[in-house]
Order: structure tokens, then C-alpha cells, then sequence
């Protein structure tokens, strides 16, 4: 045995460990989304692991499951103290596993020098060496994903699972933690984690890591599926025998972890037209996922009740699916659903030994919130499936059951594609994307994003859950340094002559909407984080800095606005406001004026098929007249709200 004095599994010394950026925006109720410089860290299993301390070079290698070197690993605890874990530079992050830093976020290649194939990778903590710890009861996590190029039995994943916040630093002999990527588990108990609790899982399918496991989003472009794994367990744990519910001894059903899962797959759910290439969430181009964990009483502290989804592409909303397999109601993820799901899907069932609905044996919703309670870890990964061919995910299982077999069929992949071997000789270069991650209570993910300025929000993500119904909310770009205060929906709006008014702008506020010419507006287009709205808008702004200048103009007064010739009127929940312009349009001031400069917005509804009328939304904003916006005149800002059928019309017109 080759143990040194006071060492354990620690961090190499060859490479220091840097860590590619991945910044979290974090979102509040109050006042908008801002940037959290958090990164990512590869997992343990994918590190160069070697002989620690070696006279001369890294020494001999330590191998991995199956394959351990006998003389550096003769057991679990000698090993650990005999290996060292390597860093990564940021140039081998991208060289050697295909990690690749974009703006506001992370490419991850499929395969990388014929030998890498996907990586799997755990978001760190700002402040410390620790993983990122979130709490999702009552709160929501929204991001964009690219997986256009992702064939049938790929997997792109960003998923939670209950790992220790310091990779279990400090345990056995595991002096490494969380910045070396140790510490995994997840509800399939996995076999192939090398340490576990500090010391090296050394007999093969003997010992597994299991833990509580979300998997927001796992995805192909053919198939995607949200599946909540509760376990029994609290926090990781390390599983032997039939804790670990091995499946080819028959105990799938009898572990620790609810390993099926409460799935919401749309197209197993039977909505084959709902998700996929030219489908209604159209997989050839970035979509946003919103998901969102709500409770029973709408507090932090409730018992977890439903997890909810809702995507944005394009700048249109679109809402979840709604199942249409008989027996089962819903279009999001709940204890009543989830049964629904078991009884009408039990000739799918993976063993015919056990319980099929381990998720309510489990705890179901109750037992998923009390480990969001506890903290999960945010992964992100793209892989492949030896075992299966991602056959779970996007084609047919089991497939000696009849294709009409309820929840049989789980997307439009041939039960003989997928295969491992094909995939990355033929399609290597695919990819995954994920970027602008952002977080926080309900309703907040869609609010501008700001660089360490004050935070904006639009009126249309202030409210309750259900606020997105009817609106188009876009995200924000980080580049824009915008600061709009929060108004009480209940007050008339106005705005008062400065100097400086930022001039050919144009900001939707109630839709998180804004547009400008020029070359930020291209490469906000560029990203999709904003509505093509340049026809809506003929002046010129030079840059995004002159936003920083909104603020100084827009305050909350109880003044009301007449319409007159053309004007626009003030109107709960609604303000019309474009600085210098503006004042051409109060009250008696307008007849003296021959050319107020805004168009006749009444006119422009009639071209619409649509007239004027005041409307109250279902949630906690008030009456707002349906307007269409007025021209801005290279003088000032014009605000609106509209709805989302109105813009989507008004700009498929210009």
C-alpha cells in the first residue's frame, strides 16, 4: 500500500482547476433578475485520476470501476489516499471534453477527439468552493436551450439532484469536494460513481449512489420528458443489495428510489404534435423553459402541490401540453396526475415484482418538496444510453407490448435507432446549448436582467401564478442597463419633461418587450431573446446606453390623461409615455399644437380587425385599456402593454 501521511483522495497538482463561467440570474418579486457569477465544475468520474505525489510525474494511473490498479488501489480506503483528482484549464475544458463557454451560458459537444462523449457538470457556488444550493419550493427556473442538432438517443438534461453542497468534502478520505466534481447520486442509484462517501466504490454492481432527483428538462429533438424521482431516503446515500433496486434481480420496484418517476413526456401523454422539428414547441430553433414548483398555500413553507411548465420560442407563450391519454387529466406534475398516470401506464411497468407506483410509496410531492427544503445541486449534461438507446425518452418501452399499449409508446424514434456505436461515429458533431439561467419566486424568471444595477420587472411577471396566460414575455439582455420602477397597478401614470430623454426608443413594459435599430438590436435578434418590433418603430437609436435614462421619466402620479385627436388616454395598469412628446398631449395644450407626433391609434386597431376595449386580467393586475402603441417620434420613450394575440397579428402584418 502506497499511503502517504496525511493524505486522502485529493486534488492533483498538475493543472489548476478553472472553472468555466455559467452566471446565474436571480430573479425577485420586487425589481428583476440579477447576474450571479457562478460556473461549472466536471464531474469526478470524468477527471484524470492518478497516483498522488509520485517522485517524478503524475505517476501511475488509478483506473476507475472494473479496472482499478491493484497496487495503488488494493482497497477502498488506500486508494482514495493513493489517487489525486486533476484539475482542468479552462482551454482543456473546451480541447479536451467539449465544454464551451457562449454568452450567458455553455455549449457541450457530443463527442470531443473521438473519445470524450458529452460531459456531465454541476453548477458552483460564487462565494465559495461549494455547489450552488437551491430551495425551488414556491419559486421557478427559466433558461434557453439549443438542441436542434440532437438526434434520437441523445439526451441533453439539466436536471436537480439531492447532492451534498461540499461534494461530501472532508468524509472518509475525500479531501477534493465539490470543486473536483465529486459527491454524485441520483434516484437511479448508480453503480458507477468511482467514490462514495470518501472512499472508492471498489466491486462493481455492488454499491450505488442514490439520492432525490427533478429532472427538468431531458431532451432530443424528437422527445422531451419532466419526471420527479422522490426517494425514501434523506440526502445521499450509499445503497447496497436491494436498497439499490437493481432491476436484474427483480427488485426495480423495491429500492430506495422511485427510479419511472412521475413523468410528463407530451407525446407519451398523447400529443404527437406538440413537441418536436416544426412541431408547436419547434425543436430547430432555442426554446426558453419556464418550470415552476408551487405549494398549497403559495409560501415558501407550503407542502409542495404542482410543478408546473410553460415554454417561450419566438416570443410567444406556449403553455404546456394537456394529456389526452384516457383516465389521466392535467398538463403538469401532481400527486393526482401522477396516479392517473400509474394506473392508466401499469402494463408498462419495468418488473412484475414490487409496488409500480413507488412514487406515491415514496412520498410523491410531499417527499420531492422536503428535499427542495434540504437543497439540490443544478447538473447539466448531454449523453447517450449503452444500456437502453434512450429508448425511455423518445421511442418505444417495453417493446414487446403493442404500440397502442397506454404509455408504450414515448416518442417517434424506431425502436432500432439510438445506438450508441452509430451515433457517434455518424453525428459527433452535435450539440447542446444552454444559456441566460435564471431563478426566482414565481412569476419573477421573464424580468429584465441588469449588471449590477438596480433591477426592472415588468407589470406582466409582477403578479400570481397564471400571469403568462395571454402574454408575451421576453427575457432581458444583460447589456442593457435599463432601470423601470415596479408601478402599483392601481394608480394613473405619467411621465415629466427632463432633459436627456433618451430618444428612438421603444419599451413595451407589461410584455418585457423592447426594440431598437442598429447593431444591438441584431444580436439581441441574433440570441432570440427579442420580437422582431423595428416596424413598429422608425427612429434610430445609436446603443442601448441611452436606457439608462428611462428611469428619469417615468414616476407614478394620480393624474388622468384625456384622449383627445389621436392622444393616448392614461388608464389603470397602462402607460403611454414618450418624454418631450408627451407634453404635446396634455389637456389644452394638444389644440395648440398642429402635429402632436403619434399616430391615431384607432386607426391602426381597425387595420387589426380589432376595437379599443378594457379588459380585466384573471390575476392580481388591474384594468388596462388594448391600445396599440404610438409611433415614437425621435423625441422621446413610448411605453404600452398589449396583449399577446394583438402583437403577435401586429407584427406578422409590418
Amino acid at each position: 500500500v502506497l499511503m502517504h501521511r496525511g493524505e486522502a483522495q485529493q486534488p492533483g497538482t498538475l493543472s489548476e482547476e478553472q472553472h468555466p463561467p455559467m452566471p446565474l440570474w436571480v430573479c425577485s418579486a420586487e425589481g428583476g433578475c440579477l447576474s450571479e457569477a457562478t460556473s461549472l465544475t466536471l464531474d469526478a468520474g470524468r477527471r484524470w485520476l492518478h497516483q498522488a505525489n509520485a517522485a517524478t510525474g503524475p505517476g501511475g494511473q488509478c483506473g476507475g470501476q472494473g479496472f482499478w490498479n491493484a497496487t495503488l488501489c488494493p482497497d477502498e480506503m488506500s486508494c482514495t489516499a493513493n489517487c489525486a483528482l486533476e484539475g482542468i484549464s479552462s482551454a482543456d475544458y473546451a480541447a479536451q471534453y467539449g465544454v464551451i463557454g457562449v454568452p450567458d451560458g455553455v455549449r457541450i459537444n457530443y463527442v470531443t477527439h473521438e473519445t470524450n462523449v458529452g460531459s456531465r457538470l454541476y453548477l458552483m457556488d460564487s462565494a465559495t468552493e461549494n455547489y450552488k444550493m437551491f430551495h425551488l419550493k414556491n419559486r421557478e427556473v427559466a433558461f434557453d436551450v439549443d438542441i436542434s442538432t440532437l438526434d434520437c438517443g441523445m439526451n441533453a438534461a439539466l436536471y436537480f439532484v439531492e447532492m451534498e453542497a461540499d461534494g461530501g468534502l472532508g468524509k472518509g478520505n475525500n479531501r477534493a469536494g465539490a470543486k473536483y466534481g465529486l459527491g454524485y447520486c441520483d434516484a437511479r442509484c448508480p453503480y458507477e460513481v468511482n467514490f462514495i462517501d470518501g472512499k472508492a466504490n471498489m466491486q462493481p454492481g455492488t454499491a450505488g449512489a442514490c439520492c432525490t432527483e427533478m429532472d427538468i428538462f431531458e431532451a432530443n429533438r424528437m422527445a422531451a420528458s419532466m419526471t420527479a424521482h422522490p426517494c425514501s431516503s434523506v440526502g445521499p446515500r450509499r445503497c447496497t443489495g436491494t436498497d439499490c433496486g437493481d432491476g436484474d434481480r427483480h427488485e426495480y420496484y423495491k429500492g430506495l428510489c422511485d427510479k419511472d418517476g412521475c413523468e410528463f413526456n407530451p407525446f407519451r401523454m398523447g400529443d404527437q404534435s406538440f413537441f418536436g422539428p416544426d412541431a408547436a414547441v419547434n425543436t430547430n430553433r432555442p426554446i426558453t423553459v419556464v418550470t415552476q414548483f408551487l405549494t398549497e398555500d403559495g409560501t415558501d413553507g407550503g407542502e409542495l402541490s404542482e410543478i408546473r411548465r410553460f415554454y417561450i420560442q419566438d416570443g410567444n407563450i406556449i403553455q404546456n401540453s394537456k394529456t389526452s391519454t384516457i383516465g389521466v387529466e392535467g398538463d403538469s406534475i401532481s400527486n393526482p396526475v401522477c396516479a392517473a398516470q400509474k394506473n392508466a401506464f401499469i402494463e408498462t411497468r419495468a418488473d412484475a415484482e414490487g409496488d409500480y407506483n413507488q412514487f406515491a410509496a415514496k412520498g410523491g410531492l410531499r417527499a420531492m418538496g422536503e428535499a427542495f427544503d434540504r437543497g439540490m445541486v443544478l447538473t447539466f449534461a448531454l449523453w447517450d444510453d449503452l444500456g437502453n438507446h434512450m429508448k425511455w425518452l423518445d421511442s418505444w418501452q417495453p417493446d414487446k407490448l403493442p404500440k397502442t399499449t397506454p404509455g408504450a409508446l414515448r416518442g417517434p424514434c424506431d425502436e432500432t435507432w439510438g445506438t450508441p456505436d452509430w451515433l457517434r461515429k455518424t453525428e459527433p458533431d452535435a450539440y447542446t446549448q444552454f444559456s441566460n439561467l435564471r431563478f426566482g419566486p414565481i412569476g419573477s424568471t421573464q424580468g429584465q436582467k441588469m449588471d449590477g444595477a438596480e433591477a426592472v420587472q415588468s407589470d406582466a411577471v409582477a403578479a400570481a401564478p397564471g400571469i403568462y396566460e395571454g402574454e408575451v414575455v421576453g427575457p432581458g439582455t444583460p447589456s442593457l442597463v435599463e432601470k423601470v420602477e415596479e408601478h402599483d397597478h392601481q394608480r394613473h401614470h405619467r411621465t415629466r419633461r427632463r432633459k436627456g430623454v433618451p430618444t428612438g426608443a421603444l419599451v413595451m413594459t407589461g410584455i418585457t418587450l423592447l426594440a431598437v435599430t442598429g447593431a444591438t438590436f441584431a444580436a439581441w435578434r441574433r440570441q432570440r431573446q427579442r420580437m422582431d418590433m423595428r416596424g413598429f418603430n422608425n427612429c434610430a437609436l445609436p446603443d442601448a446606453r441611452a436606457f439608462r435614462q428611462v428611469v428619469d421619466d417615468l414616476e407614478d402620479e394620480r393624474e388622468t390623461m384625456d384622449l383627445e385627436d389621436g392622444c393616448p388616454k392614461w388608464s389603470d395598469g397602462l402607460a403611454i409615455m414618450s418624454g418631450p412628446t408627451q407634453q404635446q398631449c396634455y389637456r389644452s395644450r394638444l389644440r395648440a399644437r398642429k402635429s402632436p407626433r403619434f399616430l391615431d391609434l384607432r386607426d391602426a386597431t381597425d387595420k387589426c380587425g380589432h376595437k379599443p376595449r378594457i379588459t380585466k386580467s384573471s390575476v392580481a393586475l388591474a384594468k388596462r385599456t388594448e391600445v396599440l402603441q404610438a409611433e415614437c417620434a425621435c423625441s422621446g420613450v413610448a411605453l404600452v402593454s398589449w396583449p399577446e394575440a394583438r402583437i403577435r397579428e401586429h407584427v406578422s402584418r409590418v
